[in-house]
């Protein structure tokens, strides 16, 4: 359930005047009015960055070749022509149920956006015990070495805003 607000809001009644005489209330009245205030989403706690995530049995969660967590978290690329798939597996605070529209943006270092993806998180009642996982499996290509920037966003507005390196592969390592 919504927590609701009161808002006072002032009206008055207003009669016409001429051009050349100013505005003048004449009565005022207040109106009370209930609005619905959505809740303010969670604090946003950590993200992981790494290839590949995969759930397993058990409500176990697999990561491959774990990058590391933002902003402390370096992709190694080895051909910036050639497209790189990361996933991000963003940790909240427990949201209320409900249906969460979501994006993740990576802006590259001259501000471009590499990548720009939307999809709808649903939150049942049946809450895991402390954290809930947004994750997105991202295939993108980029141009440039050096930090970029992860915004994540709820309807629109951004909850979490952190950096992630992209370095080059030294010669030699798998």
């Amino acid at each position: 359930m919504p927590r609701l607000t009161l808002r006072v809001v002032k009206s008055a009644t207003v009669r016409q005047y001429k051009a050349s005489e100013p505005i003048r209330i004449v009565t005022m009245k207040s109106t009370l009015s209930l609005v619905p205030k959505p809740m303010p989403f969670p604090r946003v706690l950590h993200c992981l960055v790494c290839k590949e995530a995969r759930i397993e049995p058990e409500n176990r969660l697999s990561l491959i070749d774990f990058y590391g967590v933002a902003p402390y978290a370096s992709v190694f690329v080895q051909e910036r022509s050639a497209p790189v798939t990361i996933c991000f597996l963003i940790f909240s605070e427990i949201p209320d149920p409900g249906t969460y529209p979501s994006t993740l943006q990576l802006i590259a270092p001259d501000g471009t956006t590499v990548y720009s993806g939307k999809s709808t998180f649903p939150v049942l009642e049946e809450r895991p015990p402390k954290t809930y996982m947004f994750g997105f499996r991202v295939n993108a290509t980029f141009h440039s070495l050096g930090n970029y920037k992860l915004d994540f966003l709820i309807d629109d507005q951004i909850q979490y805003s952190e950096g992630f390196e992209i370095v080059d592969r030294p010669p030699g390592s798998l």
